[in-house]
């Protein structure tokens, strides 16, 4: 039983986060309105659909970053948890991470995994809007066990292609102030 794993770009090289980055200097810059240092105010998750806005998240991130940077010649918006609204990590977070699918930053993730006959499809998605005061991003993740074809490989390709066949299954609420 062969078993595969793929994962987009963006997920793929998260053990390579450290050093990956074009940008030298982690610090915001103004160009991107996204960029800088935000305290969380309300961070929700309900596990059991999409109808939102679902249970307090306890143990996340307080503080974050987010700096626009280069992987292998590609912007991403990079995410950095810090400890407190001056001390953040080096390396940055490529899962909760953000690239500018041509209108606007979201969070964009395809996972498969599966089996020759059964494949895992998940996907992961939703914007980063602007707020008054910092940012909110709504993210929601789809997925389903698929069969596969005779000549199907379970791979992320599969995710855009059966994306009817995906179902909402949790939805994630992140609010937090620019500092």
């Amino acid at each position: 039983m062969t078993r595969a794993l793929s994962i987009t770009l963006l997920s793929c090289f998260l053990a390579f986060a450290t050093g990956c980055g074009d940008s030298a200097d982690p610090e915001p810059d103004e160009a991107n309105p996204f960029e800088g240092t935000y305290k969380v105010t309300s961070h929700t998750r309900d596990e059991m659909g999409c109808t939102g806005p679902g249970t307090d998240v306890t143990g996340g991130d307080t503080f974050f970053r987010l700096t626009e940077e280069l992987l292998f010649g590609t912007p991403f918006l990079a995410y950095r948890a810090c400890t407190d609204a001056t001390t953040c990590e080096e390396s940055a977070n490529l899962f909760e991470s953000f690239i500018n699918e041509g209108n606007g930053w979201v969070r964009h993730i395809e996972t498969a995994s599966g089996t020759t006959d059964i494949c895992a499809l998940t996907l992961i998605e939703g914007p980063l809007v602007e707020t008054e005061t910092g940012l909110r991003l709504e993210s929601r993740t789809h997925s389903a066990d698929v069969m596969l074809s005779m000549n199907e490989e379970c791979d992320t390709d599969l995710v855009q292609s059966r994306r009817d066949e995906l179902t909402c299954t949790a939805i994630e609420i992140l609010v937090a102030d620019k500092l």
